[in-house]
């Protein structure tokens, strides 16, 4: 499956009322709490590659499909876009040291990461709760992200609790 994007005003209705305001959007948008992972590909050498991700979401059962959403402007979009495959590993809650990393620095993301490599390539972040190995089937640009599609071609689930981000911070689930 690839799927591309029409032109910027492809189907989209006028909107009614005022322009929503982008500081307004991106505050309703926090109240909304989502799971926190790391998304993984190997570089054109083999160098792992990975950043945090908070748009992970299933997409179909037949096939199995996700879909990860990555800012445009983003320096690893590239290798996500030229891998054919990639992972995406869900961070348990004690991981919030490795969420930081992969959200933060620029460089040696995987310095101090406990990972190993997937059976189709991709790294896999160690005491994750979920890993999904995915060949990826598609992309859509959409706005300043573009959104990776991948069918999910292995997955390793564990125990613990994931880490959760919402109102700004990250957050433990209570049960």
């Amino acid at each position: 499956m690839v799927v591309k994007s029409a032109g910027p005003d492809a189907g989209r209705a006028k909107p009614i009322g005022e322009p929503v305001n982008p500081d307004a959007f991106r505050d309703a948008c926090s109240r909304m709490a989502t799971s926190v992972s790391v998304a993984t590909v190997l570089g054109q050498g083999g160098e792992p590659q990975g950043l945090t991700i908070s748009s992970f979401t299933p997409v179909s059962l037949e096939p199995p499909l996700v879909l990860i959403s990555i800012g445009n402007e983003t320096p690893l979009l590239d290798y996500f876009l030229q891998s054919e495959w990639f992972a995406v590993s869900v961070l348990e809650e004690t991981q919030r040291g490795i969420a930081a990393s992969f959200a933060e620095k620029p460089e040696g993301r995987f310095d101090g990461v406990s990972w190993n490599q997937g059976v189709y390539g991709p790294p896999l972040i160690d005491g994750s709760v979920a890993a999904f190995e995915c060949r990826r089937t598609g992309e859509y640009r959409a706005g300043d992200h573009t959104v990776v599609f991948g069918e999910v071609v292995r997955v390793r689930v564990a125990e613990g609790k994931p880490l959760l981000y919402g109102a700004r911070g990250y957050r433990r689930l209570a049960l």
